[in-house]
């Protein structure tokens, strides 16, 4: 099976189980995605114009509530299609961290 046809295979395999789960119940609370639209207090939140530090910043931010990497590549199958990848990790914390 060629890359292009397994990686169709694999999204739409993942979209049909997806639409498989049982109904959740509607939120009308303000809580958004992943609990994301309530307080976080606690944690250091984003501001503009944030200096970039390099090489520190290649790393995890664990003052922070969430943050994600992505990874992206252009590919090329074996009969010479272009094909694109994307790989993406998300970091949620559930509690400020302590400080001793």
């Amino acid at each position: 099976m060629n890359l292009r046809r397994w990686l169709s295979l694999l999204i739409s395999s993942s979209l049909t189980l997806y639409g498989c789960g049982e109904e959740q119940p509607t939120n009308t609370s303000s809580a958004g995605f992943a609990g994301l639209g309530q307080a976080a207090d606690g944690f250091q939140h984003a501001e503009p114009n944030q200096a970039i530090r390099f090489p520190q910043d290649h790393a995890a931010h664990p003052d922070y509530r969430i943050e994600w990497w992505y990874l992206t590549a252009n590919l090329e199958d074996a009969d010479g299609m272009p094909l694109g990848l994307q790989w993406t990790l998300f970091r949620q914390a559930l509690m400020p961290q302590r400080t001793p």
